[in-house]
């Protein structure tokens, strides 16, 4: 379905040959085929900034995956070719109420989700309000029980569009602001280890010495290639079936899933997974994408049993490091971290900007329903943290229970 949508005029007078252009009418249009959104792949791919939303690879996702019923892809084009769009999906999912990492409840619900990294192209007051009109339809229609942002940047005019939904648009969550880090990258390894404080510098090279010592046959493996698939794929798995992380089902899995995106990644040159190995025993793995002029981290992971010599900050630094070595021309600018805060993030990170996840639910009686259900965990949460936060309890909650985690 198509709309028009005249924008605000820019001026009364004689406008220059650009503006003149820009004051066309918007189109806006929802692609819900991947047969569809073959049509506008050439404009798609020319738009595509992050690698959650490659053409080929989000298809490959939407297709295979039995929890996604359909794309929702909103395109605002101009003049007939498309300037903006917010990647999207409409998802099979639950609101849950957890306590902590356990799931006590949830209510089913349909959710379009659009992906981090998604919202490309042209910005501007006037598409986010489009966007939002669009977004308020779908919920209001009923083709959505609940809208969701996952982590959408705090300084986006399109962030400050949502806040303004009324309740007769949708019901806005609570929200918790987030930063986002990641930091410069230099054009050789000795470039990029000078961007470190002083500190940080000697802490390296200590954990170099104690590994050394420790383990004096330990390497750093850089796989990338088709042909390490499945050396990388069984090494990387060994690691992480023994972080707390998998039993909370966010560590990398040896899934159909995460083996097709490994491998479209290592078809197309972006794969690169750095592995730790201590006398030939893999230890610590960090694992991301070069896309564009960006590393994307991607999952990280370390074995508890060589925690006491950090294997895991050693394995970062390093790869960083051996990073830039192989970045002669430049072309990669920056590492992106990915979402969620942690110390290494803090200490090694000179980029950092806000982010929120946002949901926004439909204003009706199950809208309602499921907004109460998820206020209410998040304040049952926020409680809880506090109260532990008080009795210094906190930190050690967490370690037990991922002891446990880690324990099955």
């Amino acid at each position: 379905m198509k709309t028009n949508v005249t924008e605000e005029p820019v001026s009364e007078v004689s406008a220059p040959p650009q503006l003149q252009e820009r004051s066309e009418p918007l189109t806006v249009e929802v692609s819900r085929d991947l047969k569809d959104l073959q049509r506008i792949k050439a404009e798609w791919v020319a738009l595509q900034r992050h690698p959650n939303c490659d053409f080929d690879f989000y298809s490959g996702v939407v297709s295979s995956t039995d929890s996604i019923l359909r794309p929702h892809v909103i395109v605002i084009s101009r003049g007939g070719s498309p300037i903006t769009m917010l990647v999207g999906r409409i998802d099979r999912a639950t609101v849950d109420f957890n306590i902590g990492y356990k799931k006590i409840f949830g209510f089913a619900a349909k959710n379009l989700t659009f992906l981090h990294g998604g919202f490309v192209g042209e910005k501007s007051p006037e598409i986010s309000r489009v966007l939002v009109d669009s977004i308020s339809e779908s919920l209001r229609s009923g083709e959505a029980d609940v809208c969701y942002f996952n982590h959408l940047r705090m300084d986006e005019d399109l962030f400050g569009q949502l806040l303004k939904i009324t309740n007769r648009q949708g019901y806005i969550s609570r929200f918790a602001q987030r930063k986002h880090r990641g930091t410069s990258l230099a054009a050789s390894g000795e470039g990029y280890m000078k961007t470190l404080t002083s500190k940080e510098r000697n802490n390296q090279k200590r954990r170099a010495k104690r590994i050394t010592e420790e383990f004096p046959n330990n390497r750093i493996q850089c796989y990338q290639h088709p042909a390490d698939f499945d050396r990388a794929v069984t090494d990387i798995d060994q690691i992480a079936q023994k972080t707390y992380q998998r039993a909370l089902g966010v560590a990398f899995s040896n899934t159909p899933e995460a083996r097709r995106r490994l491998r479209n990644e290592m078809d197309r040159g972006w794969f690169r997974g750095y592995v730790l190995y201590l006398n030939d025993q893999p230890a610590a793995f960090w694992l991301g994408t070069a896309f564009g002029d960006t590393f994307y981290s991607g999952f990280t992971g370390y074995d508890p049993a060589s925690s006491k010599f950090a294997p895991g900050m050693y394995l970062l630094l390093k790869a960083l490091e051996l990073l830039c070595e192989s970045n002669s021309d430049g072309r990669l600018q920056q590492a992106d971290f990915g979402l969620g805060d942690a110390e290494w993030k803090i200490i090694i990170g000179d980029q950092e900007w806000e982010e929120a996840p946002l949901s926004i639910f439909a204003p009706n009686s199950k809208g309602r329903l499921l907004r109460r259900t998820r206020g209410a965990a998040e304040a049952f949460d926020s409680t809880a943290k506090r109260l532990l936060t008080r009795f210094q309890l906190l930190a050690k909650v967490k370690r037990l229970w991922r002891r446990e985690l880690s324990a099955h």
